[in-house]
């Protein structure tokens, strides 16, 4: 899983809050740069923006699952927790798919690569890797 709540309350709730200015701040930069591809049209700034726009996705998953993670484990600690857990593995899911993708974009941009079935390959070969740690973390 993403994370394991141990520790003083208001830690997770500072991090919640950090982890979300980073989501709007990858998301200012995600905005930029597709802005800076729709006036120069070089790829190099279209996966720039997917990169950084996966990474808004990752922090404010984050930025969400920590405070439900605290809420649940401090104040209803009694309830049946089988679809939150279902919940947060789904969410985990998305998480380490998008970190996945985001720094597959950051290689696809320093490595200029050209070939179309290539890129596809390891966008395929990212997506494998993550369903497989979700298949495994459900298991």
């Amino acid at each position: 899983m993403i994370i394991g709540l141990r520790g003083p309350v208001a830690i997770y709730w500072l991090d919640a809050i950090v982890q979300f200015f980073g989501a709007l701040i990858a998301l200012f930069v995600s905005i930029s740069s597709y802005k800076t591809y729709k006036i120069t049209s070089n790829k190099k700034f279209l996966y720039f923006c997917l990169a950084f726009l996966f990474l808004t996705i990752d922090m404010l998953i984050f930025a969400v699952l920590i405070p439900a993670l605290s809420i649940y484990g401090n104040v209803i600690g009694d309830v049946y927790a089988g679809n939150l857990l279902y919940f947060s593995r789904a969410l985990n899911f998305v998480y380490i798919i998008s970190t996945l993708l985001a720094y597959l974009m950051f290689i696809l941009i320093y490595s200029k690569l050209e070939k179309k079935t290539i890129i596809g390959l390891l966008v395929l070969l990212v997506s494998a890797l993550a369903i497989n740690s979700f298949i495994l973390a459900m298991g």
